[in-house]
């Protein structure tokens, strides 16, 4: 206790040296957490004269010393303004959560020079005090403040650290302070917002802004004039049903890399141009307004995978080749009921590895010059009028192959065609990887499909496993009784 009480007049005075000394030795049981005669520990004492290496040294020994929560406080109904707050002087971390009457912070929060985060979870909060936040604020999470209105006011000028800001779920929340958000601002995520209408004002001017994630935002119609920062590098939009246009000017975010637009049904197109060059990730889902994609894409040779799902307006892609032919791996076309038509030169896409076709109804072929060759990964299922498959015998790299409910299914290698098989797997990489083939409700084709597979089964030895999926038993009932005299370890059938 004796060496408590002296680590307290060290740092009250500021004897760096000493202070660092005596905390390499070993502390009592309480450490640097016991109070002295006003109330303070020993971190209190050098916060309060800024005495900040002996602050940093206590910091680094006892880490828990920073950290306080005020939790599920039900009568908590407001904090003191002056008594009891220097208490809480050398605080970085504190958590207010599920105190749900509490109304207001105190007004000498601002006066807490050491807090970097601040998380608030307060169904009754209204208001943030008129002093605002501690300037040093590097992370603020608002959660499930029901009664917000607004966030302070001078966050631009006051906060010019923050770097994190979370706000989810504040049904009240209608806008953003006048002047936006702190330029040093990198992360912003907002969700859960019902009565918000607008983003910051200003945003082109958040320079160090990376990541921007706006989720069930039911009342955003658009983005504020001026577009996005030219650093952003991730944008998630998910879930704002009345949102109809994208951010202006997108191409001119030279440092995005990654887009995911989903769930946003009143969204009829993208804003004119086209998106930056760097993009390397775009996902559009559930957008069921959408008519058109956006034009040039052959343009972004960073792109590497994209997926199109739930786009029930669009009809067709553009015309001109659209897709980059140096980068794309990973191309996903599902549930586009109303979509008619593949992009065009899909054969030349080289870096190609899995290409996934689902729930397209109204496609019945491929477009001229077929698939790419280099496919790991081929399927295409639920595409009920889908006509066409070959060129089959040119993949040289196909580890998994399926095809499934596609009932009008016409144009395949023939019964019996031997020698197509043969060269479909001795060109593939299939004795490294194992083929897995599912064939499942193509009319006139299962039965025909086991006999090559029997017939040929000892010359393409370099199939791992095959694995036959029948929905029909009297098909699978015909199928056992032709291989009855085959191999189980070469042929395995299931229903």
């Amino acid at each position: 206790m004796f060496m408590v009480t002296v680590l307290h007049v060290l740092a009250l005075y500021g004897h760096t040296d000493i202070v660092c000394n005596l905390l390499e030795l070993p502390l009592p049981r309480h450490g640097l957490a016991t109070n002295n005669g006003r109330g303070n520990i020993a971190l209190h004492e050098a916060a309060r004269v800024g005495s900040v290496e002996i602050a940093e040294a206590m910091v680094h020994k006892e880490e828990g010393l920073v950290t306080t929560h005020i939790t599920k406080c039900a009568e908590l109904s407001a904090l003191s303004n002056g008594v009891g707050l220097q208490h809480f002087a050398s605080l970085r971390r504190l958590y207010i959560c599920h105190c749900k009457n509490l109304k207001k912070l105190p007004q000498g929060i601002h006066n807490l020079m050491f807090l970097e985060k601040l998380k608030i979870t307060c169904s009754g909060l209204e208001s943030f005090p008129e002093m605002g936040l501690p300037s040093v604020l590097r992370h603020l999470e608002i959660k499930e403040c029901e009664n917000l209105k607004s966030l302070p006011e001078g966050i631009i000028h006051n906060n010019t650290f923050l770097k994190f800001l979370d706000i989810l779920n504040c049904d009240s929340l209608t806008s953003f302070p006048r002047g936006g958000l702190p330029t040093s601002l990198e992360h912003l995520s907002i969700a859960d917002c019902s009565s918000l209408k607008s983003l910051p004002e200003g945003m082109q001017n958040n320079s160090s802004l990376k990541k921007l994630g706006v989720y069930k935002v039911p009342s955003l119609t658009s983005f504020s004039r001026g577009g996005l920062p030219i650093s952003l590098e991730y944008l998630y939009i998910e879930d704002c049903s009345n949102l109809e246009s994208l951010p202006e000017g997108m191409q001119n975010n030279t440092s995005l890399k990654d887009l995911r637009i989903k769930a946003c049904h009143s969204l009829t197109s993208f804003a004119r141009g086209r998106l930056p060059t760097s993009l390397e990730y775009l996902c559009i889902n559930g957008c069921s307004s959408l008519q058109s994609l956006p034009e040039g894409m052959h343009n972004n040779t960073s792109l590497k995978e994209m997926k199109i799902q739930g786009c029930h307006s669009l009809t067709s892609f553009p015309r001109e080749l659209w897709l980059p032919t140096a980068t794309l791996k990973c191309l996903e076309i599902k549930d586009c009921k109303n979509l008619k038509s593949l992009p065009e030169g899909l054969h030349n896409l080289k870096y190609l590895d899995d290409l996934i076709i689902n729930g397209c109804p109204l496609l019945t072929s491929f477009p001229e010059g077929g698939q790419p060759t280099t496919l790991k990964r081929f399927e295409i299922t639920d595409c009920c009028k889908f006509e066409s498959l070959l060129g089959l015998h040119n993949f040289t790299s196909l580890d998994c192959l399926k095809i499934e409910m596609c009932p009008a299914l016409v144009s395949f290698p023939a019964e019996g065609d031997h020698e197509y098989w043969k060269h479909v797997a001795a060109k593939s990489n299939l004795k490294v990887m194992g083929i897995n083939v599912f064939f499942e409700e193509c009319r006139g084709h299962e039965f025909c499909l086991l006999r090559w597979n029997t017939n040929v089964n000892m010359s393409i030895a370099n199939y791992r496993s095959i694995l036959w999926e029948f929905s029909s038993q009297a098909t699978l009932q015909a199928l056992r009784d032709e291989t009855m005299n085959e191999s189980r370890d070469r042929i395995e059938i299931v229903q």
